[in-house]
């Protein structure tokens, strides 16, 4: 039986967006949806408005526009490491949310199973579960996300792994990622996915991509066309900006989260919440055992009501809900001022006992 993994965590779907909603009613602040309340780089906005004047309001080629491709390409050469042909590797999509789920419609066969790491975004387990796979999860320990490395032995048969790489660039402590596809032969048998809108801020625009051996990527393309047919073409010109940012662009978004991220951090263990500091992405699990409380919605509904502070409730992350119950889910791609407002209002919490 052949199986799939998902490696990494994408942004945040379902309970953010009801959390989100919340918030809104609620005037709080939202750290619940994993989107920025702050503009791409004046380079990326200002390419996209040159390409609606430029002739690129009509379909592009259904799986990429060839600029992005090409530069796709040449970014995932020199970052990644990876060698990928932009005529044969290449599926440019709606966003990195519809990569993945063209790649396991694509994929897997009724009865398959997708290994999935635990905790996990929220639509890892639905897209395997509408392509007809059984969900098998592999749990990452609390605190530090270790991954136990016979129990992810013993999940696995033969094995297509998709990644999902749309942080890389949000790493700290001065790591560099490393794509799965660059280890031994896994080239062959990985589907590396990624997109703007992370590194970029540019959640909204929906412009993700796919680089994939030759047979799998032309299988991803059909199930693309049905899907969404392409992702917006003046937006995939201004992509093609994005990508050609100089090295100096990655260096300072790294810096500047991990400066939010310590702050933040400090903030929410100040509050008395345990967590540690993320090594990568904008998000933070934390643990309110130390609060009475019977279950992470409670939680999360006090802090958005009364404290005025939206997070995403533990549970969602994990394919037996009450696994999470005891942690709720902080974002903080917010300014600086926004982080410092919601670090005040769950200060709030320290009378809670």
């Amino acid at each position: 039986m052949r199986a799939s993994t998902f490696a990494d965590e994408g942004d945040d779907a379902i309970a953010a967006i009801e959390m989100t909603r919340i918030a809104a009613l609620h005037g709080a602040v939202n750290l619940a949806q994993g989107y920025p309340d702050f503009e791409p780089p004046p380079e990326v906005t200002e390419a996209a408005k040159r390409a609606l004047d430029g002739g690129y309001n009509q379909y592009s080629i259904t799986w990429g526009a060839r600029e992005l491709r090409d530069a796709i390409a040449r970014r995932a050469k020199a970052f990644n490491g990876i060698d990928a042909d932009p005529e044969s590797n290449l599926v440019v999509t709606c966003g990195s949310t519809e990569a993945m789920m063209a790649a396991m419609l694509s994929l897997i066969n009724e009865g398959d199973e997708a290994v999935i790491f635990e905790p996990f975004y929220e639509n890892y387990g639905p897209d395997a579960i509408v392509s007809g796979a059984r969900p098998r999860y592999v749990r990452m320990a609390w605190p530090d996300w270790g991954i136990d490395e016979e129990q992810l032995k013993a999940a696995f048969t033969d094995v297509v792994a998709v990644t999902d790489e749309i942080y890389e660039h949000i790493v700290f402590e001065g790591a560099k990622h490393v794509s799965l596809a660059t280890v031994g032969d896994m080239a062959e048998r990985t589907i590396t996915i990624n997109g703007l809108s992370k590194t970029y801020s540019a959640t909204g625009w929906r412009v993700g991509w796919a680089i994939a051996p030759r047979t799998l990527a032309s299988a991803m393309r059909r199930t693309h066309d049905f899907l969404t047919v392409g992702a917006p073409h003046p937006l995939q010109i201004a992509t093609v900006a994005a990508l050609n940012l100089p090295e100096s662009y990655y260096r300072e978004l790294a810096r500047a989260y991990q400066e939010k991220r310590d702050a933040f951090v400090r903030g929410l263990q100040a509050a008395g919440l345990d967590c540690r500091p993320p090594a990568g992405a904008y998000y933070v699990m934390a643990d309110f055992s130390a609060f009475p409380f019977p279950d992470d919605w409670a939680f999360a509904m006090y802090l958005v009501e009364r404290l005025r502070v939206a997070v995403v409730p533990g549970s969602s992350f994990y394919g037996n809900p009450k696994d999470g119950q005891r942690f709720v889910r902080f974002m903080f791609s917010k300014k600086d001022e926004t982080l410092r407002e919601a670090v005040s209002r769950v200060q709030g919490l320290r009378d809670v006992r």
